[in-house]
This record gives C-alpha cells, structure tokens and sequence, in this order.
C-alpha cells in the first residue's frame, strides 16, 4: 500500500515535491522493518540525494534520513561503516544545532 501511495504523490504532485518524499521514506521504512535491509539502504541513499536537493542537507528530515540509513546500514553487519557514518553526522548534527 506505501508503494501506491507514493506512486499516486510521485504522479500528482512529482516525484520531488516534499509530501512524495515523505511518503517515500515512510515506504523505505517499512521495507527495512520487514527486513530487507539492502534494499531498504539503497532507497535510504536515494531518497537521501533527493532531500538534500529540495530542503538542504541540514534540514531535520534530511538529518533523519542519513540516520536510518545508517541504522540499515548496521543491520547489515558492517557496524565499523556505521560507527563512523553516525560519529560523523553526529559532529555535523552539533555544528548545524549550534548554527541554529
């Protein structure tokens, strides 16, 4: 059903318009819980280049959506790529908080 609704905002509203990619990370979302954690990294990553285009890379959500795809990325067993991809968005999540 995630995959419609994304679908259906990808076709009215375009694929970059923030709803759709709401509705994205919602279905990516889901994909990992079901434990498909592959996949659910690459639609992390994806979705990750198009919220840095459209709200910047210090927007919270797209801050949120480096973080899960770390998160997957961990569940996949490389724990050292994700020790050091969380230590860095933590040093940058401090340095934007700061800023803000």
């Amino acid at each position: 059903m995630c995959r419609r609704v994304v679908e259906a905002r990808a076709r009215v509203l375009g694929p970059e318009h923030p709803d759709t990619l709401a509705s994205r990370f919602y279905h990516i979302r889901a994909v990992g819980d079901l434990g498909d954690y592959a996949l659910a990294e690459k639609g992390y990553a994806d979705l990750l280049a198009a919220r840095i285009r459209v709200i910047g890379p210090d927007h919270h959500l797209t801050l949120r959506t480096r973080f899960n795809l770390l998160m997957n990325v961990a569940l996949q067993g490389r724990t050292a790529e994700a020790a050091l991809g969380m230590a860095d968005l933590a040093a940058y999540q401090t340095r934007v908080l700061v800023l803000q």
